[in-house]
């Protein structure tokens, strides 16, 4: 006679917090065969010393085997395969703990992995131009026909013109590099000249004889019943300049070439003679010309004779003005 061994079944359900259910279900006894028992053993699945195992609310018995929770159908135990299915389900269960082991291993060595670093971002390309000034030079050049000391500008300086063109890094929109590709000249600068007189006179200028000549002329005046012209000491000074100028261009144009009235906003008009040392010869050449003897006998208000003397020559100015 087969020895009958029961086992008492207990249902055991378990809840978060560990608190019992509203209502425990009846406890169901099974009849195990030692041949049962046996199969369960060869499995490395122990009962109970009470000869009691777990049952879940889906009919698996739950044995701990190496420290964890294995699940078996509890019909295995009446099927005629049950011994391979027992072995197919443990092998199963086994493999799907240890894909679930490796896949938590990945997890954790994927957080501990070192975040990768930031590339730095690639930037695009764009052409920029840009100008810079070129400044001017000075020229300077020498006129002999000019007193030495005096000068003139003959020409404005003009700036020239440079094209720089760029090629610009443009990252998240913001230009962060330039780099020159090319520099041309789109205009190039134009010198100032500036003219400088180089002639030293070798004559001298005479107080008496511009006295002598200021006072004939306004004989003159008085003899056509017109009032005396009054000495200016600027119209003087500009005169005794253009007494020297005649004697190297005898000319109305200065040797810089601008007008005897670009002298002085006072000079409002010229008379200019040489010849020998006689002030009465120049001051009569003057009255027997139409042009001088208008100059003389106008409604100026102003004048000053200035006379240079240079190798036997007498160089005489009359400035006039209001």
């Amino acid at each position: 006679m087969k020895k009958r061994i029961t086992l008492l079944l207990c249902i055991v359900l378990l809840t978060c917090c560990g608190a019992k259910t509203k209502s425990e279900e009846t406890l169901e006894a099974k009849t195990f065969t030692t041949k049962d028992v046996e199969l369960l053993k060869n499995h490395g699945l122990d009962v109970t010393e009470n000869n009691e195992v777990k049952v879940d609310k889906d009919g698996n018995m739950v044995f701990m085997v190496d420290e964890k929770e294995v699940r078996v159908p509890f019909t295995l135990l009446d099927d005629k395969d049950g011994d391979q299915k027992i072995t197919d389900v443990l092998k199963e269960q086994k493999e799907a703990s240890k894909e679930t082991k490796n896949e938590v291993k990945k997890e954790s060595e994927k957080k501990q992995e070192k975040p990768s670093e930031k590339k730095e971002p690639t930037g695009t390309y764009r052409e920029a131009k840009d100008y810079e000034s070129i400044a001017f030079s000075e020229e300077y050049r020498e006129d002999a026909s000019m007193n030495k000391g005096e000068s003139y500008v003959q020409r404005d300086g003009e700036n020239g013109k440079k094209e720089i063109v760029y090629s610009v890094k443009v990252v998240d929109g913001v230009d962060s590099e330039w780099t020159v590709k090319s520099s041309s000249v789109v205009k190039h600068p134009v010198n100032k000249i500036i003219v400088n007189g180089t002639y030293e006179a070798r004559g001298s200028m005479s107080d008496g004889y511009a006295t002598e000549v200021y006072n004939l002329i306004n004989a003159k005046r008085r003899a056509n019943g017109l009032s005396n012209l009054t000495w200016s000491n600027s119209l003087y000074n500009s005169a005794q300049i253009r007494a020297k100028e005649i004697s190297v261009l005898f000319e109305h144009t200065r040797p810089n070439g601008q007008s005897v009235l670009s002298m002085a906003n006072d000079i409002n008009g010229e008379n200019i003679v040489y010849g020998r040392i006689d002030m009465d010869f120049l001051v009569n050449l003057w009255i027997n010309s139409p042009g001088h003897y208008s100059n003389i006998m106008n409604d100026f208000n102003y004048t000053a004779t200035a006379v240079y003397i240079e190798d036997g020559y007498a160089y005489a100015v009359q400035l006039f003005g209001y």
